[in-house]
């Protein structure tokens, strides 16, 4: 799959401090819903694992404090 070149740019920017990184992009939804998202990875898979669980575990924090 071909990446857009406004997350191309934001992963040559990470690459270049960062030798673990999850980076994940996504356009607004259309007008039917649908939504284009892109992610791209570099480094050790349980580094990987354990940033994508620990982002989750962010976002649910935020979902709690917001109810």
């Amino acid at each position: 799959m071909t990446q857009s070149k406004s997350h191309q740019k934001i992963q040559v920017q990470i690459e270049k401090g960062h030798k673990n990184y999850v980076l994940i992009t996504c356009d607004e939804p259309s007008a039917n819903g649908e939504m284009n998202v892109e992610m791209s990875y570099e480094g050790d898979p349980t580094l990987l694992a354990y940033l994508l669980e620990g982002a989750q575990d962010y976002v649910n924090e935020i979902e709690l404090v917001e109810e």
